[in-house]
């Protein structure tokens, strides 16, 4: 019995340094998801947390985000009538732009923008991008030099996360996180697959109020097609589709028919040489 409980110590250790470590990282895309747990998943106080701390690793190649408190993030940063001003249009519909017009569409910027005072802003946008593919859009970041200004104060400070969704299912996304100073200049992604997109931007510094620097977050389109074109496009790939399902059936068709047949002749004598 004593030789039972002293081998059940080392268990032990290692539980209570588990809920140590478990108790001391807060989840981010630095941490795995087994060593930490998520900003006020406890209390459900979530004024000291960022939209990054949904995320982390849940191996050395995939990050993984919790879709609970990404929910409850929201939910909770969208009550604040600041951050709603701020961040300003948070859905965006591809599929609905002047596609013979539009070469780019800004989703957010920060450029001659002035940010509440003593408070963190968190930003939300949401991008369905359905049939997007038609205009091979990509996804930038750009980063450049406010106008002079008497309120500008230091650098710009932020988080930037995306999960990317390429069909209905949850094993499909993928996603990334970044710092605004990982822009040189300019960034972008080739998104032509993504079915629809989630961006999320922390901006960690509450002294802001007109920094030197501007974030802005784009969509552009590297070619383009009248509305014609496009139709031509969908009613191209539907005949395609159409044709190559009408010449697979014949083909079955015809096939099943001649095995019949040779059966038929075999069971009645009929093919049998005289």
């Amino acid at each position: 019995m004593i030789t039972i409980f002293y081998s059940l110590i080392p268990l032990y250790i290692i539980y209570l340094l588990m809920q140590v470590i478990n108790s001391t990282f807060t989840c981010s895309p630095e941490y795995f998801c087994d060593e930490c747990q998520y900003c006020g998943e406890e209390t459900m106080n979530y004024d000291s947390c960022f939209y990054y701390h949904i995320f982390c690793k849940e191996n050395r190649n995939y990050l993984k985000y919790s879709p609970i408190m990404k929910e409850e993030y929201t939910d909770y940063f969208s009550l604040d009538p600041d951050i709603i001003s701020f961040c300003g249009q948070e859905e965006y519909v591809l599929k609905n732009i002047e596609i013979t017009e539009e070469k780019e569409i800004i989703i957010f910027s920060t450029k001659n923008k002035f940010f509440p005072k003593n408070k963190y802003m968190h930003c939300r946008f949401y991008i369905d991008l359905e049939k997007s593919y038609l205009l091979n859009p990509y996804l930038v970041f750009e980063k450049g030099k406010n106008s002079i200004n008497p309120y500008t104060n230091g650098a710009l400070k932020s988080q930037i996360s995306n999960i990317f969704t390429y069909n209905n299912q949850v094993r499909s996304q993928s996603s990334n996180t970044f710092s605004y100073n990982d822009i040189l200049i300019s960034s972008s992604e080739d998104i032509g697959t993504v079915l629809n997109l989630e961006i999320f931007v922390d901006f960690l510094d509450i002294s802001h109020i007109s920094p030197e620097e501007f974030l802005e977050i784009k969509i552009t389109f590297e070619r383009k097609f009248t509305e014609e074109e496009v139709n031509e496009n969908e009613t191209e790939n539907e005949s395609s589709s159409s044709k190559t399902g009408t010449i697979a059936g014949i083909s079955t068709g015809g096939t099943i028919f001649i095995v019949v047949v040779i059966c038929c002749c075999k069971n009645c004598g009929c093919c049998e040489k005289k």
